[in-house]
């Protein structure tokens, strides 16, 4: 076959292709975030963010806080880009160990994370979902419990996006040894 009209049917073929292309997009991981620290014995913060992809659709909905625990003042909401921040002073009575916290409605986001960080205990870190929005703060926590959290979070993500599959897949037919 002669090169001229090689290069003539790979130059039809490509347009072809690409008059057929849609836009990529790659997938957001944005999840909500929520920490709940103390400050001080009996004083706590807590923090938010939450992504936005309307601001049509903003939740002004306070975060659940633990049945002993009561807002100082009025929780300060702040939008950005994107995103809607929050911020409360918390002042608590007693332990807040078995309590919940969390976000009443997750919404449209499919996941959040939750921070729990006490002065005198190990730091809390769980995954919050659609089914699951409240984060129960364990007395004794595991010390696995942060490692489980965030692994669930990256299995899911990749198994549920095809484009990850594709991308691992073409990274293995780069790959001429397996070890170089």
């Amino acid at each position: 076959m002669d090169r001229r009209l090689m290069g003539r049917a790979f130059g039809f073929l490509l347009a072809v292709f690409l008059c057929g292309a849609q836009p990529l997009a790659a997938d957001e991981l944005r999840p909500a975030v929520l920490e709940f620290s103390e400050r001080q014995n009996g004083t706590w913060s807590l923090d938010w963010k939450l992504p936005v992809a309307d601001p049509r659709t903003v939740s002004t909905e306070n975060p659940v806080i633990p049945e002993t625990c009561e807002f100082v003042r009025e929780p300060v909401k702040r939008a950005a880009p994107l995103a809607l921040f929050g911020n409360a002073e918390l002042r608590c009575e007693g332990e807040v160990a078995g309590q919940s916290f969390g976000l009443a409605s997750l919404g449209g986001r499919a996941d959040a994370i939750a921070r729990f960080v006490p002065l005198d205990a190990p730091t809390q870190t769980f995954r919050l979902t659609a089914a699951a929005p409240l984060a129960m703060i364990a007395a004794d926590p595991d010390s696995w419990q942060v490692a489980r959290s965030y692994f669930w979070i990256g299995v899911e993500h990749i198994l549920l996006g095809w484009d990850h599959l594709l991308f691992v897949i073409a990274l293995v037919l780069l790959v001429r040894r397996p070890w170089p």
